[in-house]
């Protein structure tokens, strides 16, 4: 015999207003507020691991910079363009 999807109970805190919200926004929106819910968390975890997949930050050091910032303002006509505003 296989487990029912929902086979896990959780219970969780919320202040009551934003249990009022979700149930003001269900009650028009044919679904009940456990199923948004669960829709909420679900979307969460899908948009933070593709978002942690895309932007994994990566810093360097001041050297390494500086060879990045004037490579630009060597090659690149646009920023070379920018820069005679400025001065």
């Amino acid at each position: 015999m296989s487990k029912p999807e929902n086979d896990l109970q959780v219970t969780i805190r919320m202040p009551s207003s934003l249990k009022k919200s979700i149930d003001d926004f269900t009650e028009n929106a044919d679904i009940t507020s456990m199923e948004f819910i669960r829709r909420a968390i679900t979307e969460k975890l899908i948009r933070e691991t593709n978002s942690s997949n895309k932007t994994k930050i990566e810093y360097m050091d001041k050297d390494i910079f500086k060879k990045y910032l004037l490579e630009a303002i060597k090659c690149d006509e646009e920023i070379r363009r920018e820069i005679k505003l400025i001065e």
